[in-house]
């Protein structure tokens, strides 16, 4: 599948997309390879956003604790 002409669909985050649609299911990403490289993106494309909830930890953001 092409990547969407209208770039709402960054390079990063198509890339990403196209790993999860690996033919071989472990070449695929882990759920937790999705949160990580999903939010870490977000949050450099926004500058301010942070995500304050790990699923994947039970931690919040800064200062832990959940």
């Amino acid at each position: 599948m092409p990547q969407p002409y209208n770039t709402v669909c960054s390079e990063e985050i198509y890339g990403i997309m196209i790993r999860c649609w690996h033919m071989a299911p472990e070449d695929r990403p882990t759920f937790k390879e999705l949160y990580c490289s999903v939010s870490q993106s977000i949050e450099r494309d926004a500058g301010y956003l942070q995500f304050g909830f790990n699923p994947f930890t039970g931690g919040g953001g800064e200062g832990g604790g959940g």
